[in-house]
C-alpha cells in the first residue's frame, strides 16, 4: 500500500517546524501556519505554497534508482502591529525583520526539515505592503526556499 508522499511530508515538516518556535529562542510564538481564516490566526502566521518542481535527474538515463528534484517554496507570513503607532506604514518593518530573522534562524538549525529533504536552503524574500495606515491589516513577508530531495524510483513515496 502506498504511502504519505514526499512532497506531503516535506510540508508538514516544514509546518512543524514553524510551529515549534516559541519565544526565548525566537522573537516570535508561532501557532497558526496553513490558515486561510484571518480571523483564527495568531500573528505573525505562515501559509506555505509549492512553486515548482525542478528534476536533477543524470539526462544519460534512471541509473541512479532514484529521482532528485529541486522544489521551490514560498513561505508567506502575515504579521501586524499591535498597538498604535505614528507611522504604522514603517514601523511594520521591524516586525516583518523578527519574522525572517526567526525563519533564517528554524531553517538554519533544521535544514534538512525533520530528516525529509537532503537539503531546505533560503533563496529570496519580498515585503508585500498593503497602502493604508491601518495597524490591524497586516503586512507580508512573501520568502523563498530550494528544497532538495530524493525519492526511490520504485516506490517514490520513499526518501532514496
Amino acid at each position: 500500500m502506498p504511502g504519505t508522499p514526499i512532497l506531503t511530508q516535506l510540508e508538514q515538516s516544514i509546518a512543524q517546524c514553524i510551529t515549534t518556535m516559541q519565544p526565548g529562542s525566537y522573537h516570535f510564538r508561532w501557532s497558526t501556519v496553513n490558515e486561510p481564516d484571518l480571523a483564527k490566526c495568531e500573528f505573525p502566521t505562515a501559509a506555505i505554497y509549492m512553486d515548482s518542481d525542478t528534476s536533477l535527474d543524470d539526462p544519460n538515463g534512471p541509473d541512479s534508482g532514484m529521482y532528485m528534484h529541486e522544489t521551490i517554496y514560498r513561505i508567506e507570513v502575515l504579521a501586524r502591529l499591535e498597538s498604535e503607532v505614528a507611522n504604522p506604514r514603517w514601523a511594520i518593518n521591524e516586525e516583518l525583520n523578527k519574522c525572517f530573522d526567526d525563519l533564517l534562524k528554524l531553517f538554519g538549525r533544521n535544514w534538512n526539515v525533520l530528516g525529509t529533504a537532503d537539503t531546505f536552503m533560503y533563496m529570496s524574500s519580498r515585503r508585500e505592503y498593503l497602502r493604508n495606515n491601518d495597524i490591524f491589516i497586516p503586512s507580508k513577508l512573501v520568502t523563498y526556499w530550494r528544497a532538495k530531495w530524493e525519492a526511490d524510483r520504485s516506490y517514490p513515496d520513499q526518501v532514496a
